[in-house]
Protein backbone atom coordinates (compact mmCIF):
# COMPACT_ATOMS: atom_id res chain seq x y z
CA UNK A 1 0.00 0.00 0.00
CA UNK A 2 1.09 3.42 -1.03
CA UNK A 3 1.98 5.75 1.68
CA UNK A 4 0.33 9.50 2.02
CA UNK A 5 2.84 11.20 1.29
CA UNK A 6 3.92 9.20 -2.29
CA UNK A 7 0.33 9.74 -3.25
CA UNK A 8 0.45 13.42 -2.76
CA UNK A 9 3.15 13.69 -4.25
CA UNK A 10 1.86 11.82 -7.53
CA UNK A 11 -1.10 14.39 -7.40
CA UNK A 12 0.94 16.91 -7.59
CA UNK A 13 3.45 15.49 -10.63
CA UNK A 14 0.31 14.61 -12.17
CA UNK A 15 -0.69 18.25 -12.49
CA UNK A 16 2.73 19.88 -13.18
CA UNK A 17 3.83 17.11 -15.69
CA UNK A 18 4.60 19.64 -18.59
CA UNK A 19 7.12 22.03 -16.10
CA UNK A 20 9.00 19.48 -15.12
CA UNK A 21 9.40 18.06 -18.09
CA UNK A 22 10.51 21.55 -19.51
CA UNK A 23 13.18 21.91 -16.55
CA UNK A 24 14.42 18.66 -16.43
CA UNK A 25 14.06 17.26 -20.24
CA UNK A 26 17.67 19.01 -21.07
CA UNK A 27 19.53 18.86 -17.62
CA UNK A 28 22.84 18.03 -18.56
CA UNK A 29 24.19 16.45 -15.53
CA UNK A 30 21.36 14.11 -15.46
CA UNK A 31 21.70 13.21 -19.33
CA UNK A 32 25.24 12.52 -18.85
CA UNK A 33 24.95 10.22 -16.19
CA UNK A 34 22.40 8.01 -17.21
CA UNK A 35 24.19 7.87 -21.32
CA UNK A 36 27.11 6.95 -19.00
CA UNK A 37 24.97 4.08 -17.68
CA UNK A 38 23.36 3.06 -21.48
CA UNK A 39 27.18 2.57 -22.17
CA UNK A 40 27.70 0.32 -20.03
CA UNK A 41 25.07 -2.02 -21.18
CA UNK A 42 25.05 -4.39 -24.03
CA UNK A 43 23.66 -3.56 -27.83
CA UNK A 44 19.73 -3.70 -27.51
CA UNK A 45 19.29 -4.73 -23.61
CA UNK A 46 16.19 -4.45 -22.08
CA UNK A 47 16.14 -2.03 -19.71
CA UNK A 48 13.05 -1.60 -17.04
CA UNK A 49 12.43 2.42 -16.07
CA UNK A 50 10.96 2.44 -12.68
CA UNK A 51 9.39 5.54 -12.23
CA UNK A 52 9.91 7.08 -15.47
CA UNK A 53 8.20 10.08 -15.10
CA UNK A 54 8.11 12.23 -18.48
CA UNK A 55 10.78 9.70 -20.28
CA UNK A 56 13.36 11.84 -20.50
CA UNK A 57 15.84 9.05 -19.36
CA UNK A 58 13.67 5.96 -21.55
CA UNK A 59 14.01 8.36 -24.82
CA UNK A 60 17.81 8.41 -23.89
CA UNK A 61 18.33 4.93 -23.41
CA UNK A 62 16.23 4.33 -26.72
CA UNK A 63 18.12 6.39 -28.63
CA UNK A 64 21.13 4.60 -27.34
CA UNK A 65 19.38 1.27 -28.90
CA UNK A 66 18.28 -0.11 -25.74
CA UNK A 67 14.71 -1.72 -25.21
CA UNK A 68 12.88 0.03 -22.39
CA UNK A 69 9.87 -0.61 -20.93
CA UNK A 70 8.66 2.54 -18.38
CA UNK A 71 6.95 2.62 -15.16
CA UNK A 72 4.82 5.30 -13.18
CA UNK A 73 2.60 6.42 -10.63
CA UNK A 74 1.48 9.46 -12.43
CA UNK A 75 -0.76 9.81 -15.44
CA UNK A 76 0.15 12.76 -16.25
CA UNK A 77 3.53 12.39 -16.30
CA UNK A 78 3.05 9.16 -18.74
CA UNK A 79 0.92 11.09 -21.05
CA UNK A 80 3.64 13.58 -21.51
CA UNK A 81 6.22 10.55 -21.76
CA UNK A 82 4.22 9.26 -24.47
CA UNK A 83 4.42 11.88 -26.22
CA UNK A 84 7.93 12.60 -26.62
CA UNK A 85 9.29 8.96 -26.20
CA UNK A 86 7.50 7.03 -29.32
CA UNK A 87 10.07 4.26 -28.99
CA UNK A 88 9.66 2.84 -25.55
CA UNK A 89 6.70 1.34 -23.71
CA UNK A 90 5.15 2.97 -21.20
CA UNK A 91 2.86 1.45 -17.98
CA UNK A 92 0.36 3.05 -15.18
CA UNK A 93 1.13 1.25 -12.05
CA UNK A 94 2.56 1.30 -8.37
CA UNK A 95 6.15 1.58 -9.03
CA UNK A 96 5.47 -0.53 -5.29
CA UNK A 97 3.04 -2.95 -6.87
CA UNK A 98 4.88 -3.70 -10.11
CA UNK A 99 5.63 -7.16 -11.36
CA UNK A 100 6.98 -7.41 -14.10
CA UNK A 101 6.41 -9.79 -16.85
CA UNK A 102 9.98 -11.29 -17.64
CA UNK A 103 13.64 -9.88 -16.42
CA UNK A 104 15.64 -7.04 -17.58
CA UNK A 105 18.84 -6.59 -18.01
CA UNK A 106 19.14 -3.42 -16.61
CA UNK A 107 17.09 -1.20 -14.28
CA UNK A 108 16.69 2.27 -13.66
CA UNK A 109 16.16 4.03 -9.97
CA UNK A 110 16.39 7.80 -11.00
CA UNK A 111 15.46 10.06 -7.87
CA UNK A 112 12.41 7.58 -7.48
CA UNK A 113 13.20 6.63 -3.71
CA UNK A 114 12.83 10.35 -3.03
CA UNK A 115 10.12 10.18 -2.97
CA UNK A 116 9.28 7.09 -0.57
CA UNK A 117 9.43 6.70 2.65
CA UNK A 118 12.12 4.51 4.20
CA UNK A 119 9.87 1.36 4.31
CA UNK A 120 8.75 1.70 1.07
CA UNK A 121 12.09 2.59 -0.22
CA UNK A 122 13.35 -0.82 1.43
CA UNK A 123 10.74 -2.68 -0.19
CA UNK A 124 11.32 -1.15 -3.42
CA UNK A 125 15.29 -2.01 -2.56
CA UNK A 126 14.68 -5.71 -1.68
CA UNK A 127 12.07 -6.19 -5.11
CA UNK A 128 14.51 -5.28 -7.51
CA UNK A 129 17.37 -8.04 -7.50
CA UNK A 130 14.09 -10.46 -8.96
CA UNK A 131 13.39 -8.37 -11.89
CA UNK A 132 17.03 -8.75 -13.16
CA UNK A 133 18.99 -11.22 -15.18
CA UNK A 134 22.12 -12.31 -14.13
CA UNK A 135 24.34 -10.60 -15.06
CA UNK A 136 21.97 -7.51 -14.64
CA UNK A 137 22.61 -3.63 -13.92
CA UNK A 138 20.75 -1.29 -12.00
CA UNK A 139 21.41 2.32 -11.99
CA UNK A 140 20.21 4.65 -8.77
CA UNK A 141 20.52 8.22 -8.34
CA UNK A 142 19.07 10.01 -4.77
CA UNK A 143 20.01 13.06 -3.04
CA UNK A 144 22.19 13.48 0.68
CA UNK A 145 22.21 16.44 2.75
CA UNK A 146 18.71 17.06 4.47
CA UNK A 147 15.86 15.50 6.38
CA UNK A 148 12.60 14.36 4.76
CA UNK A 149 9.99 16.78 4.69
CA UNK A 150 7.70 18.29 2.29
CA UNK A 151 8.96 20.86 -0.26
CA UNK A 152 7.83 23.14 -2.88
CA UNK A 153 9.71 22.93 -5.97
CA UNK A 154 10.35 25.56 -9.13
CA UNK A 155 7.83 23.85 -11.27
CA UNK A 156 4.95 23.34 -8.78
CA UNK A 157 3.91 25.66 -6.00
CA UNK A 158 2.36 22.64 -3.69
CA UNK A 159 4.16 20.88 -1.81
CA UNK A 160 6.41 17.17 -2.56
CA UNK A 161 7.78 15.07 0.21
CA UNK A 162 11.11 14.47 -0.07
CA UNK A 163 12.94 12.06 1.57
CA UNK A 164 17.02 12.07 1.82
CA UNK A 165 19.70 9.36 1.89
CA UNK A 166 23.55 8.59 2.40
CA UNK A 167 25.44 6.97 -0.01
CA UNK A 168 26.81 4.61 2.63
CA UNK A 169 23.44 3.30 3.66
CA UNK A 170 22.04 3.00 0.01
CA UNK A 171 24.83 0.92 -0.66
CA UNK A 172 24.27 -1.34 2.02
CA UNK A 173 21.16 -2.07 1.36
CA UNK A 174 21.92 -3.14 -2.00
CA UNK A 175 25.06 -5.19 -0.99
CA UNK A 176 22.55 -6.71 1.71
CA UNK A 177 20.67 -8.05 -1.73
CA UNK A 178 23.89 -8.79 -3.47
CA UNK A 179 24.88 -5.99 -5.69
CA UNK A 180 28.08 -5.17 -6.24
CA UNK A 181 28.85 -1.16 -6.36
CA UNK A 182 30.94 -0.42 -10.06
CA UNK A 183 30.68 3.40 -10.22
CA UNK A 184 29.58 6.12 -8.00
CA UNK A 185 29.60 9.56 -8.91
CA UNK A 186 28.19 12.99 -7.03
CA UNK A 187 27.22 16.39 -8.33
CA UNK A 188 25.64 19.39 -6.00
CA UNK A 189 22.34 20.91 -6.71
CA UNK A 190 21.63 24.02 -6.15
CA UNK A 191 17.47 24.39 -4.57
CA UNK A 192 15.40 27.51 -5.48
CA UNK A 193 16.12 29.18 -2.25
CA UNK A 194 19.69 29.03 -2.72
CA UNK A 195 20.79 25.91 -0.85
CA UNK A 196 22.58 23.08 -1.84
CA UNK A 197 22.01 19.53 -1.69
CA UNK A 198 24.05 16.68 -3.15
CA UNK A 199 22.90 14.53 -6.16
CA UNK A 200 24.49 11.10 -5.91
CA UNK A 201 24.59 8.52 -8.93
CA UNK A 202 25.18 4.89 -7.95
CA UNK A 203 25.76 1.82 -10.77
CA UNK A 204 25.73 -1.80 -9.33
CA UNK A 205 25.66 -5.08 -11.06
CA UNK A 206 24.24 -8.26 -9.88
CA UNK A 207 25.66 -11.62 -11.03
Amino acid sequence: MESSQLKKTTEVYDNNAAKYHAKFSKYEEYRRQVLGFADLLQPESRVLDMGCGTGVNAGLLSDAGHKVTGVDNSEGMLEVAAEHCRSAVFKYSSVLDYRPEDSYDAILLSFLIVHLTDDEADLLLRRVSGFLCRPGYLYISFMTGKAAGYETTSFSGSELFFNYYSSEVIRGKLEGEGFKLLRENSAPYVETDGTKTEDIFQIYTLL
